[in-house]
C-alpha cells in the first residue's frame, strides 16, 4: 500500500458502470450472439426508434463470401450515378467506424451508437442488432437516397432482415456457419433468399439456385446488375474499391487477406501468382 490507498478503494476506482462506458466500449461489451435467434428484439428496437428502415430504399447484400466488397462496389456505383448513399458492412478490420458509411465517408460511430443505446438497453439487443439499428437510423437521419446493407449471418434470422429491399444481391453460397444455417449448400440456399420480398429483384451469380427464389424476378450478375436493377437502367460506370484486409498489398512481398472458410481460401489461392509463400 505504498500509495496509501486501500485495496478496496483501488478496486472501486478502477470500475466503471455501464453508463460510464464510451459508446464503442459499450458495444464491445455486448454479446455478438443471441441466446435465441429471431427478429423480435430487432423489430422492437426499430419500433422504439421510429422505424428508420422505412425512410429509404435499399439493396440487401447476402451470401457467404465477398459481401463487403460487393456492398462497397454497389455503394460507389450508385454514388457515381449521383445518389446520396449509405452503406453498412461487417466485419471491420481497423475500427468499428468502418461499418457505417454515409456518402463515401465513415459515420460518427460514437454518435450513431449513443442515439440507439437507451432503446437497445430496454429491449436487450445484441451487439449486431445495436450496430444494425445504429446504421439504419444514421441513414434515415442523413436522408440517403439508397442504403446498401450487408447481412451478417445467413438471412432469415439476421438482424438486417427488416428491410423491404426492392433489390437483393446474392454473392455466392458456400459452407459457413453450418451449425446455424445448415450442413449443405442446399440448406443454406434456403436461408439467404429468405430476405427476398415478393416482387423484388434478386441478382444471383448464376442460375444454380434460381428455382429457390420463386417469388421474385431473378437476373444473373453482380454489383453492376444490382445497381442497375435498383435504378431501373443500365449502369456503365467503372469504380474501384479497396477494403482493409482484402487483397491488401503491404510492400512488395506482403499481401494481407482474410479468408474465413475453405471457399475463401481457395478463391485467393487461385488468384495468386505461383511461388512459395509463408502464410
Amino acid at each position: 500500500r505504498r500509495s496509501g490507498r486501500s485495496s478496496s478503494a483501488i478496486a472501486v476506482s478502477s470500475m466503471r458502470s455501464a453508463a460510464e462506458l464510451t459508446a464503442t466500449a459499450w458495444v464491445e461489451s455486448l454479446s455478438p450472439w443471441p441466446e435465441e435467434f429471431g427478429l423480435g428484439r430487432m423489430r422492437a428496437l426499430l419500433a422504439e426508434l421510429g422505424q428508420p428502415q422505412r425512410a429509404f430504399r435499399s439493396i440487401h447484400v447476402v451470401g457467404t463470401n465477398g459481401k463487403s466488397t460487393a456492398t462497397r462496389t454497389v455503394e460507389e456505383l450508385l454514388r457515381a450515378e449521383g445518389l446520396r448513399v449509405g452503406a453498412y458492412l461487417s466485419p471491420h478490420v481497423r475500427g468499428w467506424s468502418e461499418r457505417i458509411r454515409i456518402d463515401g465517408d465513415e459515420a460518427d460511430f460514437e454518435r450513431a451508437v449513443v442515439r440507439v443505446r437507451p432503446a437497445a438497453e430496454r429491449v436487450g439487443a445484441t451487439q449486431f442488432e445495436v450496430l444494425t439499428a445504429a446504421a439504419l437510423l444514421e441513414f434515415a437521419e442523413a436522408g440517403v437516397d439508397a442504403a446498401v446493407v450487408e447481412a451478417g449471418l445467413g438471412g432469415r434470422h439476421d438482424a438486417t432482415n427488416v428491410l423491404d429491399a426492392p433489390v437483393v444481391l446474392l454473392t455466392n453460397i458456400g459452407l459457413d456457419h453450418t451449425d446455424v444455417l445448415g450442413s449443405t449448400r442446399g440448406q443454406i440456399a434456403q436461408e439467404n433468399p429468405a430476405v427476398v420480398r415478393p416482387g423484388a429483384t434478386v441478382v444471383l451469380p448464376d442460375d444454380e439456385f434460381a428455382p429457390v427464389v420463386s417469388h421474385a424476378r431473378v437476373i444473373v450478375g453482380g454489383a453492376h446488375e444490382a445497381a442497375g436493377a435498383f435504378l431501373g437502367r443500365e449502369v456503365r460506370s467503372v469504380v474501384e474499391v479497396t477494403l482493409p484486409g482484402r487483397l491488401d498489398q503491404r510492400g512488395e512481398d506482403e499481401l494481407w487477406d482474410g479468408a474465413h472458410n475453405a471457399e475463401g481460401a481457395a478463391w485467393l489461392a487461385g488468384r495468386l501468382p505461383r511461388r512459395d509463400y509463408t502464410i
